[in-house]
């Protein structure tokens, strides 16, 4: 299948086998149901429902990326991705210090910052770094818009501070894995692996992500992190109930008003209330 094919969808097919297991549904609703589908059939109205629906995947792609908790949200994964890989905090600390510092003023300046005889280990540590794609900035934001007619938007100041907080924040934590890598004994393959395993690598895509990731918001992440975290708790449990340790020891609050979908999650109570 390539980017743009038509998708052949029977309808009838799908809801007689739907129909064996005893569902049903209205004659009327049915009927208006089927109608749709058997237009989607049609080339035509096909585009017209892929052009409308791209419109709206890039808008919610886009304004659910440019706010400041998609890169907290992005930190405090890869925290805990780390954190299961074994990285150290001394490993951690170094790593986003020299990622930071080499966004700012280039690799040479970075490098500069580090004792002398650990230079090698950190131009090879950054080196897997890019070695590994650009993170979900490539992959979610740039995609949809480049693909689309807005490659102007990146333009934009606010959106290019944006882009590069992410990106830092990106390098940051995969450079602490590759620290731990090569502390480890691994080469320059093995730190990029490590990282691929526990940070993705956007820039490799299969037939089916290049597909499935224009009609599916943050296809790559969730069919990347969902598995990598069904092993990681059973490889490493100990990390995953330290974590249920800490939201039975901090509840939030009682009484604090929170969304249902929050409340379910069970947030950490960790703000200090003050004027009691």
């Amino acid at each position: 299948m390539n980017k743009g094919d038509l998708v052949k969808i029977d309808g009838e097919k799908g809801w007689a086998d739907l129909e064996g297991l005893g569902v049903r549904m209205p004659e009327e609703v049915r009927d208006m149901l089927f109608n749709r589908v058997r237009g989607l059939n049609n080339p035509e109205e096909w585009g017209k429902f892929k052009r409308a629906y791209m419109a709206y995947h890039r808008f919610f792609k886009i304004t659910a990326m440019l706010t400041p908790g998609f890169i907290v949200r992005n930190a405090y994964t890869a925290a805990m991705n780390n954190l299961v890989a074994g990285v150290t905090l001394a490993e951690t600390r170094a790593g986003i210090k020299f990622a930071y510092k080499a966004s700012r003023e280039g690799l040479d300046a970075a490098l500069k910052s580090v004792p002398k005889k650990d230079r090698q280990l950190f131009e090879t540590a950054y080196r897997a770094v890019l070695a590994t794609g650009g993170g979900q900035t490539v992959d979610d934001l740039l995609y949809p818009v480049i693909k689309g007619r807005g490659a102007s938007y990146l333009e934009k100041r606010p959106v290019r501070n944006w882009i590069q907080a992410n990106e830092a924040t990106e390098s940051a934590v995969r450079m602490g894995t590759a620290l731990h890598a090569l502390n480890t004994g691994a080469d320059l393959d093995g730190a990029a692996a490590l990282i691929t395993r526990y940070h993705f690598n956007y820039s490799d895509m299969s037939t089916l992500d290049e597909f499935a990731k224009q009609f599916v918001p943050f296809w790559t992440f969730a069919t990347r992190n969902i598995p990598l975290q069904i092993v990681n708790q059973v490889a490493r449990p100990s990390v995953y109930r330290a974590y249920e340790s800490l939201q039975r020891n901090f509840p939030v609050e009682e009484g604090t008003v929170l969304p249902p979908w929050l409340a379910a999650r069970g947030p950490l109570g960790l703000a200090i209330v003050t004027g009691k």
